[in-house]
């Protein structure tokens, strides 16, 4: 008669451990010899492959299938975590790169901004210039037309000096005869 086994309805996925000293992944015992009844397990060395018991285990770790998986599974894990880190280096560059899009965007309007405020001022200083042309000009204008005023006072001066003068020698000149006519007629 056969014998039938209660095999438990779920089965647990191997993975091999990493040793601490040389960072190779190496077996380790999953099933606990002599004990009945244990959660049956699965390696992926070879499809279908399931232990029940130890020594099964035992068996199936030693052939070369299992050992070039082991070797492979080391190689592919060591992989993986190399793309793990350069997809966590990755996102974090993406996430430096929008930051500094950001910050790029930010300065560029802020560049844009003082452009215009540039060419404003650009303009202001152009009208300031011009109307300081324009005040120069005036002001030499009214500078010549001083000299003029002044020279034409200096002149009328002048003149009017030379009107007292012969006012006041015509003044003498008639007192004195009018001074000799009086002495005349005394």
């Amino acid at each position: 008669m056969t014998e039938t086994r209660m095999i438990p309805s779920t089965i647990r996925q191997y993975e091999p451990e990493r040793d601490p000293n040389t960072g190779e992944f190496q077996d380790w015992d999953v099933l606990i010899p002599r004990k009945q009844k244990q959660q049956p397990v699965s390696c992926l060395c070879k499809a279908g492959s399931i232990c029940t018991t130890y020594t099964q285990w035992k068996c199936h770790t030693q052939n070369d299938t299992h050992k070039t998986w082991l070797k492979y599974y080391s190689q592919v894990e060591l992989e993986k975590r190399k793309v793990e880190k350069l997809e966590t280096d990755n996102q974090t560059l993406k996430e430096l790169n929008t930051r500094l899009n950001t910050q790029i965007r930010k300065i560029r309007l802020q560049l844009g901004k003082e452009k215009k405020m540039v060419k404003q001022l650009e303009e202001e200083k152009d009208e300031v210039v011009l109307d300081l042309v324009e005040r120069s000009l005036e002001l030499v204008e009214k500078e010549e037309e001083l000299k003029k005023l002044q020279e034409e006072l200096k002149k009328t001066k002048s003149e009017l000096d030379d009107a007292n003068e012969f006012i006041d020698t015509a003044l003498d000149q008639e007192e004195s005869e009018t001074n000799e006519q009086y002495d005349d007629c005394m």
